[in-house]
């Protein structure tokens, strides 16, 4: 697994994981990649324009990630499967 974005201000850093291992989802990509890079590109009041695409991942549509994209007032949409 890798997870990695590219944006119209930019890109953010490529980030593996060990084939096979059980991640945290939120704490090992969400988390860093917000902190990490999105918030770098998008500065201050820019952040508030970001809409984070993902599919239907269950790591992407849980309720638990879905919960924190919403309290971490970040915008997000999923895409529609075979779309």
């Amino acid at each position: 697994m890798f997870v990695a974005g590219v944006y119209s201000r930019g890109k953010t850093a490529i980030r593996f994981g060990k084939p096979g291992a059980k991640i945290n989802y939120i704490q090992h990509v969400m988390k860093l990649l917000f902190k990490n890079d999105i918030r770098k590109l998008f500065p201050g009041e820019l952040i508030n324009k970001v809409v984070f695409h993902h599919d239907s991942a269950p790591a992407h549509s849980s309720g638990i990630t879905v919960e924190w994209l919403r309290n971490s007032g970040i915008h997000s949409e999923r895409a529609l499967d075979g779309q």
